[in-house]
């Protein structure tokens, strides 16, 4: 089961996130490739809720610690500008759980 999480976290506030959801024995995984970030839970819900929080956490450490810019770059993830406005990162495709940039590098 594929969607999306909505991120509320620092620079990325409002971002959204793919993530895949799957069963592992009784456990449900939610798994963003694009972070290269999973959590679990006794229900897809709590999984998913889970790994929100491990993501916002995740991204406030990095930018705390300075180096978020260098952490999405080694995660596949490209800057792409649109127009007048600074910039932005744009997230990997992530098929069938591979994750790959919008360059075509891995």
């Amino acid at each position: 089961m594929d969607g999306r999480i909505l991120i509320e976290a620092g620079r990325l506030k409002g971002f959204s996130l793919p993530v895949q959801l799957f069963r592992e024995g009784r456990q449900y995984v939610a798994d963003c490739g694009a972070l290269g970030l999973a959590s679990h839970g006794k229900s897809s819900s709590e999984a998913r809720s889970s790994l929100k929080n491990v993501i916002e956490v995740f991204i406030e450490e990095v930018i705390e610690m300075g180096t978020l810019d260098k952490v999405l770059a080694e995660r596949g993830w490209t800057r792409k500008a649109s127009g007048h406005e600074k910039a932005a990162w744009v997230s990997p495709r992530v098929t069938r759980g591979v994750v790959s940039s919008a360059t075509g590098r891995a």
